[in-house]
Formats: C-alpha cells, sequence, structure tokens
C-alpha cells in the first residue's frame, strides 16, 4: 500500500510537469499567431517644415522625386502662408497626400529620394535633397497584415526678408 501511494505521487507529479509543459507549449502558438486590431495611421512619408517663417509671407514649396538617370519629376505642389499670424499649408498632387497641421505634408507614398525647392516669389531661395529611412512595424501582430512603412524628414525653412 505505501509502495502504490508512492507511486501515485510520482505519477501525479510527472503527470502534473507534463501538463504544465504542454499548457506552455499551446500558450506560445497561441501569442505566436493572436491577432490585434490596433492598425496604423498609414504608409508614407511626413516632411515637416522648421524655422520661423515671417509674417505676412508665403513660401512656394516643390517635391520632386529623384530616379538615377531621369530629370527630376515634381510630384507635389504647396504653398505655406504666414497671413496675420495665422500659419496654413496648401498642397496639391496627383498622389494621396494630406496635410497635419500648418507644419506637415503627409504623402502617403514610399518615396525613395526626393527633392524639396523652396521659393518666395519666384526665386529659389533652398533646396534640400534626402533618401529618408523607414521604420516598419507590424502593431496587430507579426503574422497578421502587411503592417506599416513610414519615415520623417524635417525640411528647414529658409530665413526670406519680405517686401
Amino acid at each position: 500500500m505505501i509502495g502504490l501511494s508512492h507511486f501515485r505521487r510520482r505519477a501525479t507529479g510527472a503527470v502534473a510537469a507534463a501538463l504544465l509543459a504542454l499548457g506552455s507549449l499551446m500558450l506560445e502558438s497561441c501569442i505566436g499567431h493572436g491577432c490585434t486590431a490596433i492598425g496604423c495611421s498609414g504608409n508614407g512619408l511626413d516632411l515637416v517644415f522648421d524655422g520661423a517663417l515671417a509674417a505676412d509671407s508665403t513660401l512656394q514649396i516643390e517635391i520632386a522625386l529623384l530616379e538615377q538617370g531621369l530629370p527630376p519629376a515634381p510630384i507635389v505642389q504647396c504653398e505655406l502662408s504666414n497671413k496675420a499670424g495665422a500659419e496654413q499649408l496648401l498642397c496639391n498632387s496627383y498622389l494621396s497626400i494630406s496635410e497635419n497641421g500648418a507644419r506637415t505634408l503627409h504623402t502617403h507614398e514610399i518615396l525613395q529620394m526626393a527633392r524639396v525647392t523652396i521659393s518666395s516669389n519666384g526665386t529659389v531661395v533652398s533646396q534640400q535633397t534626402f533618401s529618408p529611412t523607414y521604420t516598419h512595424v507590424t502593431p496587430n501582430g507579426p503574422d497578421c497584415d502587411s503592417g506599416c512603412t513610414f519615415a520623417t524628414e524635417h525640411v528647414d525653412l529658409p530665413q526670406v526678408a519680405q517686401p
């Protein structure tokens, strides 16, 4: 009887250890395949315009794609103005774009290399070329969707004397 009781304790311990290992394995396999509905704000490039913008001034902004061996291809035209202390960014393009406040343009596109040209009264006052470094995230889980690819580039506004 004592031998049988000792055997049951060993068997119970072995069964408990096996169940614990199996439960841990099942939990890992469920976690790796669970998807959430977090989503993301979208793919693309954010261009943030930094610096002072003189009162009652307007800057014209052109964003052009640069590809090796091809001439620059303008894709976005914007106007950044400061009228009566209120800044406004207005852009148009054949691409899907959106203005996020008065200083950020979201392209909704992955641009590999671009040039930003800023003009005042028809005169080019600055140019900046960049190759964005994109970040890719999968907020809903690694096997759930294609995820989000995004980057942010900062463009310095030139100091322009207004007449």
